[in-house]
């Protein structure tokens, strides 16, 4: 069956650069800020129409043709789970997976973000950053009938670590000896498996 990897988290906690770490690296992976970013810096005068057709193309071509594709995305407001409503519905063979990268201390997020913007990536506002990440596990908890494996990865400024892993398909869960306070706090369960 396909597998539609979805590499969710508030901005700046490490979506482009740690991604790939934790899914399979011989698939496509949708960045839609760096399409953004991409037709921005050649001048295209409709670059945000540009990227979003190119995003639609890649989804739409992915999913027709039942291939394995990641796209990252916040999943910090509801809409944001469009894109998985839409695989199910159309396109209910695919198996998604959420790879949810998150932290303790949103300062992380918030430095990152500046970081990235001051380095020529895209701008996001601080009351954006706080409300995608405060809206996270509220979303995803609402969302759970659309998820068939999870990954909870833990980022500090000084490491990333996978917490936890739930595939039913292949029989498989890991718990981490040492859970986050965000894991433990969001996903009580959790914490009782270990």
């Amino acid at each position: 069956m396909p597998q539609l990897f979805i590499i969710a988290g508030p901005p700046g906690i490490g979506k482009s650069t740690n991604g790939k770490k934790f899914i399979s690296t011989n698939i496509g992976i949708l960045n839609h800020d760096a399409l953004f970013i991409y037709y921005r810096a050649r001048g295209e005068a409709e670059y945000e129409d540009l990227s979003n057709l190119k995003a639609n193309d890649f989804i739409q071509q992915k999913s027709s043709n039942n291939d394995d594709f990641g796209v990252e995305i916040n999943l910090g407001y509801d809409n944001h789970y469009e894109l998985l409503r839409y695989i199910k519905k159309k396109f209910s063979q695919y198996k998604i997976t959420i790879c949810m990268f998150f932290t303790d201390d949103i300062r992380l997020c918030l430095d990152r973000a500046k970081v990235r913007e001051k380095s020529g990536g895209h701008s996001v506002a601080e009351n954006v950053i706080r409300e995608m990440y405060a809206n996270t596990f509220e979303l995803l908890q609402k969302n759970t009938n659309l998820i068939n494996n999870l990954l909870l990865v833990d980022v500090a400024y000084d490491s990333i670590d996978l917490v936890f892993e739930l595939n039913p398909k292949e029989n498989r869960l890991f718990v981490s000896s040492k859970l986050p306070k965000w894991v433990q706090e969001n996903f009580p369960k959790i914490a009782h498996l270990k």
